[in-house]
């Protein structure tokens, strides 16, 4: 595409060098991003051999250490990470038969600083909700009505990020509202 403008002198002057570069050098960018990026999505982030070690290491550890490690993890700039592959690990030993209630409440717990890392860290909603609310349905089934308002609060702040940025919707601000005050 050419485009031409006139000069003081009524000459029409050709800019159509300088867009076509523009244009050129634009082309040419898709072109280089289009060949790599099969190369960026073909091979997903997997873990590799020193981080399962770690993982297992970690499981070994004691639920009561890993809560504290996540904690501080938690609370430290860019600990996030940790924090999440922590407060994971403890989550994960949640079941109905072989665990004390002690230990049932750090899991619930657990789940609940997962979905609210996923929530507030990662922007993950999807992910945070659903973590939140097996967490919600763990600890009403133990009946911990503590951590049944932590999390309704956590989801409620969820819904609530969702109602900002969809607006005028009735039903979510008042599924939202019912949240907050179960919280």
């Amino acid at each position: 595409m050419k485009y031409f403008r006139k000069t003081s002198s009524g000459d029409n002057k050709c800019v159509a060098m300088a867009l076509s570069a523009h244009h050129l050098l634009t082309v040419c960018l898709t072109i280089v991003l289009l060949a790599f990026a099969p190369s960026l999505t073909a091979h997903p982030l997997r873990a590799t051999t020193a981080d399962m070690a770690t993982y297992r290491r970690l499981s070994e550890k004691s639920t009561a250490m890993l809560m504290m490690k996540a904690g501080k993890f938690l609370h430290s700039p860019n600990g996030q990470d940790s924090a999440l592959l922590y407060y994971t690990i403890v989550a994960n030993r949640y079941n109905d038969d072989g665990i004390g209630d002690a230990e049932r409440r750090e899991c619930i717990t657990a789940m609940n600083n997962v979905g609210y890392l996923y929530y507030a860290f990662y922007n993950d909603y999807d992910k945070a909700y659903t973590t939140l609310r097996q967490a919600l349905q763990l600890a009403a089934k133990s009946g911990d009505k503590y951590y049944e308002a932590m999390i309704n609060l956590n989801m409620a702040n969820i819904k609530s990020v969702f109602l900002d940025v969809q607006g005028d919707q009735p039903q979510l601000a008042w599924a939202t509202l019912q949240l907050y005050r179960k919280a």
